[in-house]
């Protein structure tokens, strides 16, 4: 159950960045 936990932060923490990343990328795009 543990590492399932560990895995799921993991997964959540990554799925995080990259969803800001995306959004960033989005919002340089509008401003240029």
């Amino acid at each position: 159950m543990r590492a399932t936990s560990i895995d799921a932060y993991q997964l959540l923490h990554k799925g995080s960045e990259a969803l800001a990343h995306a959004e960033w990328q989005g919002m340089r795009v509008d401003v240029e």
